[in-house]
Protein backbone atom coordinates (compact mmCIF):
# COMPACT_ATOMS: atom_id res chain seq x y z
CA UNK A 1 0.00 0.00 0.00
CA UNK A 2 1.70 3.36 -0.56
CA UNK A 3 2.27 5.55 1.73
CA UNK A 4 -0.42 8.20 2.81
CA UNK A 5 -0.25 11.40 1.04
CA UNK A 6 -0.74 13.14 4.87
CA UNK A 7 2.58 11.57 5.79
CA UNK A 8 2.54 11.30 9.35
CA UNK A 9 -0.67 13.39 10.30
CA UNK A 10 -2.88 10.81 9.55
CA UNK A 11 -2.01 9.30 12.46
CA UNK A 12 -2.57 12.24 14.53
CA UNK A 13 -6.30 12.70 13.15
CA UNK A 14 -8.83 13.09 15.23
CA UNK A 15 -11.34 10.48 15.58
CA UNK A 16 -14.89 10.40 13.97
CA UNK A 17 -16.78 12.31 16.78
CA UNK A 18 -20.35 14.04 16.15
CA UNK A 19 -20.14 17.26 16.98
CA UNK A 20 -16.23 17.22 17.40
CA UNK A 21 -14.97 20.72 17.12
CA UNK A 22 -13.09 21.73 14.08
CA UNK A 23 -14.30 18.89 12.08
CA UNK A 24 -15.60 20.05 8.60
CA UNK A 25 -17.73 17.14 8.00
CA UNK A 26 -21.29 16.61 8.56
CA UNK A 27 -22.61 13.37 8.21
CA UNK A 28 -26.47 13.41 6.67
CA UNK A 29 -28.15 10.71 8.51
CA UNK A 30 -29.94 12.99 10.14
CA UNK A 31 -30.89 15.89 8.08
CA UNK A 32 -34.30 16.61 6.22
CA UNK A 33 -34.52 17.52 2.73
CA UNK A 34 -36.97 20.40 2.32
CA UNK A 35 -39.06 21.75 -0.37
CA UNK A 36 -38.08 24.64 -1.69
CA UNK A 37 -39.76 27.49 -0.86
CA UNK A 38 -40.78 30.69 -2.74
CA UNK A 39 -41.23 34.89 -2.01
CA UNK A 40 -42.88 34.67 -5.42
CA UNK A 41 -42.99 31.34 -7.08
CA UNK A 42 -41.04 30.66 -9.57
CA UNK A 43 -39.26 34.43 -9.61
CA UNK A 44 -38.01 34.90 -5.88
CA UNK A 45 -37.15 31.63 -4.23
CA UNK A 46 -37.30 32.47 -0.37
CA UNK A 47 -33.74 32.68 0.85
CA UNK A 48 -30.13 33.15 -0.68
CA UNK A 49 -28.35 36.13 -2.45
CA UNK A 50 -30.11 36.97 -5.66
CA UNK A 51 -29.65 39.17 -8.95
CA UNK A 52 -31.66 42.01 -10.35
CA UNK A 53 -29.54 43.35 -13.70
CA UNK A 54 -30.32 45.35 -16.61
CA UNK A 55 -29.41 48.19 -18.63
CA UNK A 56 -30.01 51.74 -17.04
CA UNK A 57 -33.56 53.38 -17.26
CA UNK A 58 -34.63 50.52 -17.62
CA UNK A 59 -36.97 50.88 -14.10
CA UNK A 60 -35.16 48.43 -11.72
CA UNK A 61 -35.09 50.46 -8.68
CA UNK A 62 -38.46 51.28 -9.39
CA UNK A 63 -39.09 47.32 -9.94
CA UNK A 64 -38.05 46.56 -6.33
CA UNK A 65 -40.29 49.38 -5.11
CA UNK A 66 -43.22 47.89 -6.25
CA UNK A 67 -41.96 44.09 -5.28
CA UNK A 68 -41.02 45.51 -1.78
CA UNK A 69 -44.79 47.35 -1.67
CA UNK A 70 -46.44 44.20 -2.87
CA UNK A 71 -45.03 42.16 0.53
CA UNK A 72 -45.75 45.28 3.23
CA UNK A 73 -49.33 44.98 1.89
CA UNK A 74 -49.61 41.51 1.42
CA UNK A 75 -50.91 42.67 -2.51
CA UNK A 76 -51.04 39.79 -4.89
CA UNK A 77 -48.23 39.04 -7.42
CA UNK A 78 -48.13 40.38 -10.95
CA UNK A 79 -49.26 36.79 -11.97
CA UNK A 80 -52.03 36.78 -9.41
CA UNK A 81 -50.62 34.51 -7.30
CA UNK A 82 -51.81 35.46 -3.55
CA UNK A 83 -49.45 37.62 -1.88
CA UNK A 84 -49.92 36.40 1.81
CA UNK A 85 -49.48 37.72 5.34
CA UNK A 86 -47.91 41.42 5.08
CA UNK A 87 -44.21 41.36 5.96
CA UNK A 88 -41.31 43.79 6.46
CA UNK A 89 -38.87 44.57 4.14
CA UNK A 90 -35.35 46.28 4.19
CA UNK A 91 -34.25 48.37 1.56
CA UNK A 92 -30.70 49.79 1.32
CA UNK A 93 -29.79 52.76 -1.97
CA UNK A 94 -26.76 54.19 -2.53
CA UNK A 95 -28.15 56.00 -5.70
CA UNK A 96 -31.66 57.56 -5.44
CA UNK A 97 -32.48 60.05 -2.51
CA UNK A 98 -34.69 57.98 -0.01
CA UNK A 99 -37.00 60.88 1.05
CA UNK A 100 -37.06 62.24 -2.58
CA UNK A 101 -37.55 59.19 -4.28
CA UNK A 102 -37.71 55.78 -2.59
CA UNK A 103 -40.24 56.37 -0.34
CA UNK A 104 -42.78 58.09 -2.80
CA UNK A 105 -41.99 55.14 -5.24
CA UNK A 106 -43.24 52.69 -2.33
CA UNK A 107 -45.70 54.53 -1.38
CA UNK A 108 -47.67 55.07 -4.93
CA UNK A 109 -47.56 51.28 -5.10
CA UNK A 110 -49.36 50.79 -1.92
CA UNK A 111 -46.58 49.58 0.43
CA UNK A 112 -47.05 50.17 3.80
CA UNK A 113 -44.61 52.77 5.50
CA UNK A 114 -44.88 51.21 8.71
CA UNK A 115 -43.19 47.82 7.38
CA UNK A 116 -39.99 49.31 5.73
CA UNK A 117 -36.65 49.60 7.04
CA UNK A 118 -33.71 51.59 5.17
CA UNK A 119 -30.30 52.64 5.50
CA UNK A 120 -29.33 55.75 4.97
CA UNK A 121 -27.14 56.89 2.03
CA UNK A 122 -25.07 58.99 5.23
CA UNK A 123 -24.44 55.53 6.84
CA UNK A 124 -21.40 53.11 5.54
CA UNK A 125 -22.47 49.91 4.74
CA UNK A 126 -20.63 47.00 3.64
CA UNK A 127 -21.87 43.54 3.43
CA UNK A 128 -18.27 41.65 2.82
CA UNK A 129 -18.09 43.91 6.79
CA UNK A 130 -18.48 41.27 9.39
CA UNK A 131 -19.54 44.46 11.86
CA UNK A 132 -22.05 45.69 9.31
CA UNK A 133 -23.42 41.95 8.76
CA UNK A 134 -23.83 41.54 12.87
CA UNK A 135 -25.89 45.16 12.60
CA UNK A 136 -27.78 43.32 9.75
CA UNK A 137 -28.62 40.28 11.48
CA UNK A 138 -29.76 41.93 14.69
CA UNK A 139 -32.42 43.53 12.46
CA UNK A 140 -33.01 40.95 10.30
CA UNK A 141 -34.08 38.41 13.76
CA UNK A 142 -36.66 40.45 15.39
CA UNK A 143 -38.04 41.57 12.29
CA UNK A 144 -37.94 38.88 9.96
CA UNK A 145 -37.91 40.50 6.77
CA UNK A 146 -39.36 38.34 3.81
CA UNK A 147 -36.98 40.62 1.61
CA UNK A 148 -33.30 42.93 1.99
CA UNK A 149 -33.19 45.32 -1.61
CA UNK A 150 -29.28 46.04 -2.31
CA UNK A 151 -29.44 48.67 -4.61
CA UNK A 152 -26.76 48.70 -6.35
CA UNK A 153 -24.19 45.54 -5.22
CA UNK A 154 -21.20 47.28 -6.07
CA UNK A 155 -22.20 50.56 -3.82
CA UNK A 156 -22.19 48.18 -0.59
CA UNK A 157 -18.73 45.81 -1.29
CA UNK A 158 -15.85 47.56 0.38
CA UNK A 159 -12.35 48.66 -1.02
CA UNK A 160 -10.76 45.41 -0.68
CA UNK A 161 -13.26 43.31 -3.13
CA UNK A 162 -11.78 43.51 -6.56
CA UNK A 163 -14.94 43.55 -9.11
CA UNK A 164 -12.68 42.19 -11.84
CA UNK A 165 -11.30 39.12 -9.62
CA UNK A 166 -13.30 35.79 -9.55
CA UNK A 167 -11.89 34.67 -6.00
CA UNK A 168 -12.37 38.42 -4.55
CA UNK A 169 -15.92 39.03 -5.35
CA UNK A 170 -16.98 35.34 -4.78
CA UNK A 171 -15.01 35.87 -1.15
CA UNK A 172 -17.54 39.32 -0.67
CA UNK A 173 -20.35 37.49 -1.76
CA UNK A 174 -20.43 34.43 0.04
CA UNK A 175 -20.70 36.24 3.61
CA UNK A 176 -24.31 37.69 2.69
CA UNK A 177 -25.22 34.65 0.91
CA UNK A 178 -24.95 32.39 3.43
CA UNK A 179 -26.77 34.96 6.13
CA UNK A 180 -29.29 35.17 3.55
CA UNK A 181 -29.74 31.42 3.48
CA UNK A 182 -29.46 30.80 7.17
CA UNK A 183 -32.04 33.42 7.69
CA UNK A 184 -34.12 32.44 4.94
CA UNK A 185 -34.30 35.62 3.48
CA UNK A 186 -33.61 36.87 -0.52
CA UNK A 187 -31.12 39.62 -0.79
CA UNK A 188 -32.04 40.84 -3.95
CA UNK A 189 -29.17 43.07 -5.64
CA UNK A 190 -28.97 45.02 -8.31
CA UNK A 191 -26.44 45.21 -10.73
CA UNK A 192 -26.02 47.29 -14.28
CA UNK A 193 -25.22 45.33 -17.42
CA UNK A 194 -22.26 46.39 -19.61
CA UNK A 195 -22.63 47.47 -23.22
CA UNK A 196 -21.59 44.28 -24.76
CA UNK A 197 -24.92 43.05 -26.95
CA UNK A 198 -24.76 39.88 -28.54
CA UNK A 199 -22.08 38.59 -25.76
CA UNK A 200 -23.00 35.65 -23.60
CA UNK A 201 -25.44 37.27 -21.18
CA UNK A 202 -24.50 36.50 -17.81
CA UNK A 203 -20.93 37.84 -19.39
CA UNK A 204 -23.34 41.45 -19.66
CA UNK A 205 -22.69 41.53 -15.74
CA UNK A 206 -20.31 44.19 -14.95
CA UNK A 207 -17.25 42.78 -13.77
CA UNK A 208 -16.10 39.30 -12.59
CA UNK A 209 -17.98 36.49 -14.06
CA UNK A 210 -18.36 35.42 -10.19
CA UNK A 211 -20.97 37.80 -10.05
CA UNK A 212 -23.47 35.80 -11.74
CA UNK A 213 -21.81 31.96 -10.70
CA UNK A 214 -22.63 32.94 -6.84
CA UNK A 215 -26.36 33.69 -7.15
CA UNK A 216 -28.76 30.95 -7.67
CA UNK A 217 -31.75 32.86 -8.96
CA UNK A 218 -30.44 36.24 -11.80
CA UNK A 219 -33.30 38.09 -12.87
CA UNK A 220 -33.28 40.58 -15.66
CA UNK A 221 -34.86 43.57 -17.34
CA UNK A 222 -34.30 43.87 -20.88
CA UNK A 223 -36.13 45.67 -24.18
CA UNK A 224 -36.25 44.44 -27.52
CA UNK A 225 -35.96 46.38 -30.73
CA UNK A 226 -39.99 47.38 -30.58
CA UNK A 227 -38.95 49.12 -27.45
CA UNK A 228 -41.36 47.26 -25.42
CA UNK A 229 -39.30 46.18 -21.61
CA UNK A 230 -40.01 42.48 -19.94
CA UNK A 231 -38.64 41.18 -16.53
CA UNK A 232 -38.46 37.58 -16.14
CA UNK A 233 -35.22 35.45 -15.14
CA UNK A 234 -31.94 34.73 -16.45
CA UNK A 235 -30.43 31.94 -14.73
CA UNK A 236 -32.86 30.07 -12.25
CA UNK A 237 -31.06 26.93 -10.90
CA UNK A 238 -33.81 26.40 -8.89
CA UNK A 239 -36.92 26.10 -11.77
CA UNK A 240 -37.40 24.15 -14.64
CA UNK A 241 -37.26 25.85 -17.48
CA UNK A 242 -41.03 25.35 -18.54
CA UNK A 243 -41.40 27.91 -15.55
CA UNK A 244 -39.56 30.51 -16.99
CA UNK A 245 -41.89 32.76 -17.84
CA UNK A 246 -41.92 36.60 -18.31
CA UNK A 247 -43.71 40.16 -17.68
CA UNK A 248 -44.21 43.43 -20.30
CA UNK A 249 -43.71 46.26 -18.22
CA UNK A 250 -44.02 49.78 -18.57
CA UNK A 251 -43.32 52.49 -16.24
CA UNK A 252 -46.39 54.89 -15.95
CA UNK A 253 -46.74 58.18 -13.94
CA UNK A 254 -48.57 58.30 -10.97
CA UNK A 255 -49.45 61.23 -8.64
CA UNK A 256 -46.67 62.08 -5.44
CA UNK A 257 -48.07 60.65 -2.46
CA UNK A 258 -46.81 64.18 -0.69
CA UNK A 259 -48.38 66.52 -3.40
CA UNK A 260 -50.12 65.17 -6.08
CA UNK A 261 -49.60 68.27 -7.95
CA UNK A 262 -46.69 66.06 -8.91
CA UNK A 263 -46.03 62.71 -10.32
CA UNK A 264 -43.53 59.48 -9.36
CA UNK A 265 -42.64 56.43 -11.52
CA UNK A 266 -44.83 53.60 -11.19
CA UNK A 267 -44.64 50.07 -12.81
CA UNK A 268 -47.96 48.50 -14.33
CA UNK A 269 -47.77 44.92 -15.42
CA UNK A 270 -48.68 43.42 -18.47
CA UNK A 271 -49.73 39.81 -18.57
CA UNK A 272 -47.30 36.88 -17.86
CA UNK A 273 -45.95 35.76 -21.37
CA UNK A 274 -43.57 32.87 -22.94
CA UNK A 275 -40.06 34.78 -23.71
CA UNK A 276 -36.37 33.54 -23.06
CA UNK A 277 -34.73 36.28 -21.35
CA UNK A 278 -31.05 35.17 -22.16
CA UNK A 279 -32.11 34.77 -25.73
CA UNK A 280 -33.72 38.86 -25.74
CA UNK A 281 -30.23 40.19 -23.96
CA UNK A 282 -28.51 38.34 -26.69
CA UNK A 283 -30.39 39.38 -29.67
CA UNK A 284 -32.78 42.37 -28.81
CA UNK A 285 -34.92 40.94 -31.97
CA UNK A 286 -36.04 38.36 -29.83
CA UNK A 287 -40.09 38.39 -29.44
CA UNK A 288 -42.75 37.11 -26.72
CA UNK A 289 -45.29 35.28 -27.24
CA UNK A 290 -48.57 34.79 -25.37
CA UNK A 291 -48.58 31.33 -23.02
CA UNK A 292 -49.94 28.51 -25.08
CA UNK A 293 -53.43 27.11 -23.79
CA UNK A 294 -53.09 23.98 -22.23
CA UNK A 295 -55.83 21.10 -21.57
CA UNK A 296 -54.81 21.93 -17.76
CA UNK A 297 -55.79 25.53 -17.87
CA UNK A 298 -59.55 24.82 -19.75
CA UNK A 299 -60.20 22.46 -17.44
CA UNK A 300 -59.22 24.85 -14.36
CA UNK A 301 -61.87 27.60 -16.03
CA UNK A 302 -64.49 25.32 -16.33
CA UNK A 303 -63.57 24.53 -12.70
CA UNK A 304 -64.07 27.87 -10.87
CA UNK A 305 -67.06 28.72 -13.75
CA UNK A 306 -68.94 25.79 -12.30
CA UNK A 307 -67.90 26.37 -8.89
CA UNK A 308 -68.80 29.92 -9.02
CA UNK A 309 -72.59 29.41 -11.53
CA UNK A 310 -75.22 29.74 -8.56
CA UNK A 311 -73.94 33.41 -7.97
CA UNK A 312 -73.54 32.93 -3.82
CA UNK A 313 -70.35 33.56 -2.17
CA UNK A 314 -68.12 30.62 -2.07
CA UNK A 315 -65.27 30.79 0.93
CA UNK A 316 -61.64 30.41 -0.47
CA UNK A 317 -61.28 27.13 1.92
CA UNK A 318 -64.00 26.10 0.25
CA UNK A 319 -63.70 26.03 -3.15
CA UNK A 320 -59.54 25.70 -3.37
CA UNK A 321 -60.43 22.25 -1.10
CA UNK A 322 -62.29 21.42 -3.95
CA UNK A 323 -59.97 22.18 -6.52
CA UNK A 324 -57.19 19.95 -5.23
CA UNK A 325 -59.62 17.08 -4.98
CA UNK A 326 -59.58 18.23 -8.64
CA UNK A 327 -56.35 17.82 -8.79
CA UNK A 328 -55.30 21.10 -10.34
CA UNK A 329 -52.17 22.48 -9.52
CA UNK A 330 -51.75 25.72 -7.60
CA UNK A 331 -49.92 27.51 -10.58
CA UNK A 332 -52.86 26.45 -13.01
CA UNK A 333 -55.39 27.67 -10.85
CA UNK A 334 -53.87 31.19 -10.53
CA UNK A 335 -53.74 31.20 -14.26
CA UNK A 336 -57.51 30.67 -14.09
CA UNK A 337 -58.58 33.04 -12.00
CA UNK A 338 -56.70 36.02 -13.22
CA UNK A 339 -58.22 35.17 -16.81
CA UNK A 340 -61.51 34.81 -15.29
CA UNK A 341 -61.23 37.98 -13.44
CA UNK A 342 -61.91 36.39 -9.72
CA UNK A 343 -60.54 37.99 -6.93
CA UNK A 344 -60.49 37.07 -3.43
CA UNK A 345 -62.45 39.16 -0.50
CA UNK A 346 -62.77 38.54 3.00
CA UNK A 347 -61.86 35.12 2.74
CA UNK A 348 -64.63 34.55 -0.37
CA UNK A 349 -64.25 34.55 -3.53
CA UNK A 350 -65.74 37.85 -5.31
CA UNK A 351 -68.40 36.91 -7.87
CA UNK A 352 -68.64 40.16 -9.87
CA UNK A 353 -65.05 39.38 -11.03
CA UNK A 354 -65.96 36.06 -12.94
CA UNK A 355 -66.63 37.01 -16.49
CA UNK A 356 -69.55 35.28 -18.54
CA UNK A 357 -71.02 33.63 -15.47
CA UNK A 358 -74.55 33.72 -15.02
Amino acid sequence: MSPSILGDAADKLPPKRKGLKGDPVVWAEDDESEVMEWLWEFKIPARGLQLLAGDSEHGKSTITCDLAARITSGADWPDGRPGGKPRKVILMSDEDDYEATILPRFLAAGGDQSKLGHIPMTRSFHLDNKEDLRWLRYHMIPSEPALIVVDPLDDYLSGQVDSHASKSVRKGLMAVHVLATEHRVPVLAIMHLNKMVGQNALQRLTGSVAYGAVPRNVLVVAKNTEGHSYFGPLKASLMANEKRTGFPYTLESAPHPANPKYTISRVKWGEECEIDMKALLERPETKATKIKPSPELDAAEKFYQAALADGQRHTVADIEEAREKAEISEPTAYRARKKLGIKSERGAYRLSGLEGSK
